[in-house]
């Protein structure tokens, strides 16, 4: 929140590739993406995570190094 604020739907891959980037996850965790929109929507996903803090479609730091690591 503090870097980004609210970004709808994004929230919860940006706070996804947050925990990736701090190294906050180990393999085989069980992460729940939830966001909540306008007109009582709501959504989840359920991951397993198989390679721990690799999940390179979200924040590749090889592929984008100016990603400031927080």
């Amino acid at each position: 929140m503090s870097r980004y604020g609210h970004c709808f739907g994004a929230d919860p891959y940006l706070n996804l590739a947050t925990l990736i980037r701090q190294q906050r996850l180990s393999r085989g965790d069980k992460v729940m993406l939830v966001s909540v929109g306008l007109g009582a929507t709501f959504s989840s996903l359920l991951l397993e995570l198989s390679a721990g803090n690799e999940i390179p479609v979200f924040c590749n730091l090889k592929q984008y190094p100016d990603i400031n690591q927080v």
